[in-house]
């Protein structure tokens, strides 16, 4: 969950640089310039916006949902109530919570192996 957010906080810091770019100004010369459809180059505008946020948003739904689902878990518990999300009929979904139930995962198969090796 820590490297989704630390991925989600990159993203805004890359946004906010963007947003502190600022279009290049009109020449004085014509007195209306066209402006590209993808509003300039480097430039942000809302349609780069909602694309670039497309993504971590939908992420950032699912995130909430698996860690509402979750509240108060620990252990096996947390890792059967991540790997129910799994069976996810979106391959987007079923990637994240196939990704977040891994990384649950590896301190109890770490306790599980000293366990039985010792």
């Amino acid at each position: 969950l820590q490297q989704e957010l630390v991925d989600y906080y990159r993203l805004m810091a890359v946004l906010e640089a963007q947003v502190h770019n600022p279009p290049p100004a009109p020449d004085s010369d014509s007195p209306r310039q066209l402006v590209p459809a993808g509003g300039g180059e480097g430039h942000l505008t809302l349609r780069r916006l909602a694309v670039w946020l497309a993504e971590p948003l939908q992420r950032m739904r699912l995130l909430a949902v698996m860690v509402d689902a979750a509240a108060g878990s620990k252990g096996g518990a947390l890792a059967a109530a991540l790997h129910a999300h799994t069976m996810h009929g979106d391959p987007f979904a079923r990637s994240l919570a196939s990704r977040l139930t891994r990384q649950v995962c590896v301190p109890l198969f770490q306790m599980v192996g000293q366990w039985l090796f010792e």
